[in-house]
């Protein structure tokens, strides 16, 4: 299995997001897992509590029905369906790190307001 992880920007953001998360105690959500990569780069990250990391993810790539025009050639109906829950946890005992929880969500769209201080 082929596991994408971010540049190095992203994975610097990510990296100091995640030991703050840490430092503070806090949860890591992260919504639109795919094949998991940055999920398992934060699960690293963060060590032997990477259970405090809530992922979320219909498994099922694209809806057709929320696709359009300007969507663009990366985002067609079903783009990012290539990946499963077991992968998912396949990939975590691999790395033997704490499966995180996982949320098999059909989330369209997600609105929230997070501050890095507070409890979820």
């Amino acid at each position: 299995m082929k596991v994408i992880l971010p540049n190095r920007v992203k994975i610097l953001s990510i990296y100091f997001a995640t030991k703050l998360s840490k430092i503070f105690g806090r949860k890591i959500i992260e919504v639109g897992v795919y094949k998991g990569g940055t999920s398992l780069f934060m699960a690293q990250v963060y060590g032997k509590n990477s259970h405090q990391q809530i992922l979320i993810d219909p498994f099922v790539g694209h809806p057709k029905q929320s696709v359009s025009n300007v969507d663009g050639k990366f985002h067609t109906p079903g783009h990012f369906s290539d990946t499963s829950i077991n992968m998912i946890e396949s990939l975590f005992s691999k790395f033997l790190l704490p499966l995180p929880r996982i949320i098999p969500s059909p989330v369209e769209l997600v609105d929230f307001n997070l501050r890095i201080f507070e409890d979820i």
